[in-house]
């Protein structure tokens, strides 16, 4: 394996695999109370128990999906194309815009709540 490809396959399988990790984390032992250290902190999640307890178990449950989601696909990617360094960023960037985008889902669902 050339160096390139050893290094797409860690930062694929490095990133995706924390991303899973904090996400199974967040919606299997997600913190009880409103903190200003640990979870999903918005300004609604954090105004109201309700909201927080639901923003912390809908956004660790995304991660965990975009976590699993970024890995798998990241394999495809490594087995189906030559790695270069447009590769290695594009991906980097993808998991990275996977991360963001669970915040308007979180947000919304917090938004149908109230």
């Amino acid at each position: 394996m050339e160096e390139m490809e050893t290094l797409y396959l860690v930062l694929v399988l490095t990133i995706g695999a924390c991303f899973a990790i904090f996400g199974l984390i967040l919606y299997k032992r997600p913190p009880k109370k409103i903190n200003a250290l640990y979870g999903y902190r918005t300004k609604r999640s954090m105004s109201d128990q309700k909201l927080w307890d639901f923003s912390q178990r809908y956004s660790g449950k995304l991660m965990f999906t975009a976590g699993v989601i970024s890995v798998i696909a990241g394999m495809a990617v490594w087995l189906m194309f030559t790695v270069t360094l447009a590769v290695l960023v594009l991906v980097a960037i993808v998991q990275i815009v996977m991360v963001f985008a669970t915040f308007p889902l979180v947000e919304r669902g917090m938004k149908r709540m109230t």
